[in-house]
C-alpha cells in the first residue's frame, strides 16, 4: 500500500489464506471522493509482501514475495516522478476526457485511454511535430463507457508526437466538439 495525495494504492496480493501471490492489479482508493478504482496499469508480476516507496513526488513498488515464494529482485513505478499524486489512469465517463499515454516515452506500443459521456462520434488522430497527421486511431461512433486503445508505432521514427480526441454529439445542433490534445514521446 502506498499513499500519495489523497490516492492511496493497493498493489498485487493475494486471496485470504492462500499462501502464493495471486495478483497484479493496482487498486486506488481516493479519499476525496470515497471512491475506488482500478488502475489501467498492472505491476509486472504476479506478487505480495513487497514494499511502497515515494520518492519525489513518485510511487515505487519495492520487492516481495511470488506466486511460489521466491523473492522478487523488481523496483516499479506506479505514479510516475512530479506527479504529485495525480493518477491519469483514472476515469469515469461523466465527461469527455483523453488520458496521458501510458507509458509514456514508449517503444514501439503505447496505451491511450479516453471516456464518453454521451453516444459521440469520436476522432482520435496522432500528428507529429509540424501538425501533419500521422494515424486515425479511431473514427466511429462510440457509446458511453471508458476505452483504451493500444497504438503501435513499429515503422514511425523516434520523436514528439501529439495524439489528439474529437468528440461530436450527433444529436447535438450545435455542432459543437470537445477536443483535447496531448503530447507522447516515441524513442527507439
Amino acid at each position: 500500500m502506498g499513499i500519495i495525495n489523497n490516492l492511496i494504492y493497493f498493489v498485487g496480493g493475494n486471496s485470504g489464506g492462500s499462501t502464493g501471490a495471486e495478483y497484479r492489479t493496482i487498486l486506488v482508493y481516493d479519499i476525496t471522493t470515497n471512491g475506488w478504482s482500478i488502475d489501467l496499469r498492472e505491476i509486472s508480476s504476479k506478487r505480495h509482501w513487497m514494499a511502497t516507496a515515494e520518492f519525489k513526488g513518485g510511487l515505487y513498488v519495492v520487492g516481495g514475495i511470488d506466486s511460489i515464494a521466491n523473492a522478487v529482485d523488481i523496483v516499479e513505478e506506479i505514479v510516475p516522478q512530479g506527479t504529485a499524486g495525480i493518477n491519469d489512469g483514472i476515469i469515469s465517463a461523466d465527461e469527455f476526457a483523453l488520458l496521458q499515454n501510458y507509458p509514456n516515452p514508449f517503444n514501439p506500443s503505447t496505451k491511450i485511454k479516453y471516456s464518453v459521456p454521451n453516444t459521440s462520434q469520436i476522432i482520435i488522430k496522432v500528428y507529429d511535430i509540424l501538425g501533419n497527421e500521422i494515424a486515425t486511431l479511431i473514427d466511429q461512433e462510440k457509446s458511453i463507457g471508458t476505452y483504451v486503445l493500444t497504438w503501435t508505432a513499429e515503422n514511425i521514427p523516434s520523436g514528439v508526437y501529439f495524439y489528439q480526441l474529437k468528440a461530436v454529439d450527433p444529436e447535438s445542433s450545435s455542432g459543437q466538439a470537445f477536443i483535447q490534445t496531448r503530447k507522447m514521446i516515441l524513442l527507439k
